[in-house]
């Protein structure tokens, strides 16, 4: 009898715990905000910061990688990478997602608004 209760009260638990889970993160998408810069990094070191209002392509570092912009979504256009995982990684254009091209050490950040070097990710 107390293992059965003992497994009831387990099972409200886990339920109980996903649903908070479920919507936390259901607020957290939510609530997230455009961004309105893509910045480039090549190696750590900051190469280029466009803004997603103006479609554009951008050759990064030696050409092995080209970033796109289009309607305000930045994308991996291409990569000379083996795995092209950065390209399949579609677009992005909310404060805080990036992509990255582990082999050639390219990332690509969505940012907020910035002021006086201070990151301001919403």
């Amino acid at each position: 009898m107390k293992n059965k209760k003992r497994l009831q009260a387990d099972i409200i638990l886990i339920v109980s715990l996903l649903l908070i889970s479920a919507i936390a993160l259901t607020v957290i998408l939510v609530t997230r905000k455009s961004g309105k810069y893509a910045v480039v990094t090549v190696n750590g070191q900051e190469v280029g910061k466009y803004s997603l209002s103006r479609d554009g392509e951008y050759t990064v570092g030696d050409g092995s990688n080209v970033i796109a912009i289009e309607n305000g979504r930045v994308f991996m256009k291409y990569a000379c990478c083996p795995d092209k995982t950065c390209q399949k990684r579609g677009k992005i254009y909310r404060s805080g997602e990036s992509i990255t091209c582990l082999p050639n050490r390219v990332n690509v950040q969505i940012i907020g608004n910035t002021s006086d070097g201070v990151e301001l990710v919403s």
